[in-house]
């Protein structure tokens, strides 16, 4: 029987309950949702004297007799350009020609997701950039549409504390500034020169966006940049963070036992 069993989000298949004989405190659900009502399953985890590693501070402030509820960024790939582990940690893109690009999606199933799609509106009357993403122009790798690229925005669907995704890695690991609107918290994960934070609600942000591409901002900061691409590759990148956790554990493990573990159900209308 393996030391440790990871559950990323869910072990279930094509939502059918699975069980696993597994050490309890030596089980982690991963999650990487977002901390929404709609999402709020996933978060709750599974099985007694389990472990979460859950963004959702509400919930784990709260904690649980049965399970333990551990505070962490969202567990999931933390970057999605077609680059390994082993290329980004030696690639340094000196050549940026081209000024704003955003990748994103037409999807509008969610509030965040009209907010964002409502913003993208806004934009594109008044700030020439490059759109990439499924409903827009679709792009093979994601290193394209970033890389040459000085700037770019990262939009998250979802604001959380500790919630932030592979938008704002991505930017990261292809050196390229993001304009950020997300995590209000931010700073406590990456350098605060690293990236430019931005408030749709504010009337001057498309000035201010114009501004930003316009300098040269992202040259005189590059070094806060290259550290938040390190922090994404060594200590972000999911397989590290895990690593890191486990070697934190220092309670011993208990007797194996069969942990029921159903599929969370998720109701979209919850976050309307």
């Amino acid at each position: 029987m393996p030391d440790w069993h990871i559950v990323f989000n869910s072990a279930s298949l094509f939502g059918l309950p699975v069980d696993i004989e597994a050490s309890p405190n030596r089980t982690i659900f991963a999650i990487g949702e977002p901390p929404t009502k709609a999402h709020r399953a996933f978060h709750e985890g599974q099985g007694k004297n389990t472990i979460v590693l859950t963004c959702d501070a509400e919930l784990a402030a709260r904690q649980n007799a049965a399970r333990r509820f551990v505070l962490s960024p969202p567990i999931t790939r933390s970057w999605s350009v077609n680059k390994t582990y082993d290329q980004l940690l030696v690639s340094e893109v000196v050549d940026k020609p081209l000024r704003l690009s955003w990748i994103t999606s037409d999807i509008a199933l969610l509030k965040g997701h009209r907010y964002r799609l409502a913003f993208l509106e806004r934009l594109r009357k008044e700030v020439d950039f490059d759109l990439f993403g499924r409903g827009f122009r679709l792009i093979g790798d994601k290193w394209n549409a970033l890389a040459p690229y000085r700037y770019s925005i990262a939009f998250e669907n979802t604001r959380a504390d500790y919630y932030f995704t592979e938008k704002l890695m991505d930017c990261f690991v292809a050196e390229t500034m993001p304009i950020y609107y997300g995590s209000p918290a931010i700073r406590r994960f990456f350098p605060s020169d690293s990236m430019v934070l931005i408030d749709p609600e504010d009337k001057n942000v498309i000035p201010k966006i114009q501004e930003i591409i316009d300098s040269d901002l992202w040259k005189e900061r590059r070094d806060a940049i290259r550290e938040a691409k390190r922090l994404v590759l060594e200590k972000y990148n999911t397989f590290a963070y895990l690593a890191g956790f486990i070697e934190s554990v220092e309670d011993k493990p208990l007797p194996p036992e069969i942990i029921h573990i159903d599929s969370p159900e998720v109701d979209f209308a919850m976050d309307e």
